[in-house]
């Protein structure tokens, strides 16, 4: 117990009797201080950054080992959450791998925060409600989760990305106050059916697993916001997928999708969707329908023509269809005026559409890797246009003092 006495705290005994509690209440009293050191970089001028680095980790270790000598006589745990990220995960792994063999089955009874603006949490046996809305274990478990997350009536955001896991507790169900999960980065190919009991949700993250479908459970979350869905085996999307009127970021990008449902283009307030990196060839006839979409990324896929109605998305800033089959932008591209970047690269397109003169706004177009064999008169009116990539296209020549803005930059090179 050198580190504990090195930062001034009392070391109790193991087989100190009676009631050590005030002795606890110092000990944190004093791990606050020195951490609100570390926060406020109060500490002498003479440290080091390493020096610094190993306090913040010598309070982990020091609020760990104090607590696993007490774990017996109080069932208290003390974290320290926000002074630093890399310490919260450190006292959460040393609880998990070092002085708690038996983590899974780990009892947390009640919460009491403490330290007001500093968020020293404090669980012991004398509070009546948990004060807990916040959980993050990265690469902490190892194939399953502790048991006492499902009991904590207040928890709303719970991440559990990179731990291992290959299925979830039907428990999870239980958490009904959860707006936000993150499974990312695990391998989990299903969800229990009482997943769908998590009806407050607005923030789902499935990122990095192995989905080979979207699970029929999240039909019921119709207050989903943002859903992750990339780098898993998905080969089609629901129907349902048109049920979430509140969702806002949809990304499928990274499966093997090959068709969109029509029913996505009921996502009325839909403003981000990312579907780069499959394998579809066709875009809804009525894509137009997503009017508050103002992000829209689907390189990398086999898309041969972009419908008229794209006009319609009046709020779109960024456009990416680079790497697809097209060989044609249709005129409606004009009515975009809020378009602010715009990807082309690696298509078939020969010709542009006069309807350029009416992207005022337009900062930055890639035609990289296209036949083409002409600019239109009003690609050189675009004062805004500062970057105009051109590599390796069948242009013969550009002339740079045609364009009104001076300053932009034009990357010409013949194919």
């Amino acid at each position: 117990m050198l580190i504990a006495n090195k930062i001034g705290f009392e070391v109790p005994q193991e087989n100190k009797k009676g009631d050590i509690y005030p002795l606890v209440k110092r000990n944190i009293e004093n791990l606050r201080k020195k951490a609100k050191q570390v926060k406020l970089g109060l500490l002498p001028r003479d440290r080091s950054d390493h020096e610094v680095e190993l306090l913040k980790a010598d309070i982990g270790k020091v609020c760990i080992s104090d607590l696993k000598i007490l774990k017996e006589q109080i069932p208290i745990i003390a974290i320290w959450r926000k002074i630093s990220h890399d310490l919260w995960m450190k006292c959460l792994y040393d609880i998990n791998n070092k002085h708690h063999p038996d983590f899974e089955n780990l009892e947390f009874k009640e919460l009491k925060d403490i330290t007001n603006n500093f968020d020293l949490w404090l669980v012991d046996n004398k509070t009546n409600v948990s004060k807990i809305t916040e959980l993050n274990f990265v690469s902490l478990l190892s194939g399953s989760i502790p048991k006492f997350i499902f009991k904590w009536e207040n928890l709303k955001n719970l991440s559990l990305h990179f731990c291992k896991l290959t299925s979830l507790s039907s428990f999870i169900g239980t958490i009904t106050t959860l707006t936000s999960i993150n499974l990312c980065c695990n391998n989990l190919k299903d969800l229990p059916e009482s997943f769908g009991n998590l009806t407050e949700l607005k923030d789902l993250t499935l990122n990095d697993n192995e989905f080979e479908e979207v699970p029929d459970c999240l039909k019921t979350l119709l207050k989903l916001e943002s859903l992750w869905l990339t780098d898993n085996k998905l080969k089609e999307i629901p129907d349902f997928i048109g049920n979430f009127r509140q969702m806002k970021r949809l990304n499928i990008g990274t499966n093997q999708i090959r068709f969109l449902p029509r029913t996505i283009t009921q996502l009325e307030n839909l403003e981000g969707l990312f579907m780069y990196e499959n394998q579809i060839r066709f875009l809804p006839l009525d894509f137009g329908n997503l009017k508050k979409l103002d992000m829209f990324r689907a390189s990398n896929n086999l898309i041969e023509e972009i419908p008229e109605s794209i006009g319609s998305l009046t709020k779109l800033r960024e456009l990416d269809l680079s790497e697809n089959r097209l060989s044609r932008i249709p005129p409606s591209i004009g009515r975009l005026t809020k378009l602010f970047w715009l990807k082309l690269s690696s298509n078939e397109i020969r010709e542009l559409p006069d309807a350029f003169s009416e992207l005022k706004d337009l900062k930055n177009i890639d035609f990289n890797h296209n036949p083409l064999e002409a600019l239109p008169e009003s690609i050189f009116d675009l004062l805004a246009l500062e970057k105009l990539h051109l590599y390796k296209t069948n242009l013969d020549s550009v002339d740079e003092k045609r364009f009104k803005n001076p300053r932009i930059f034009c990357w010409f090179v013949k194919a």
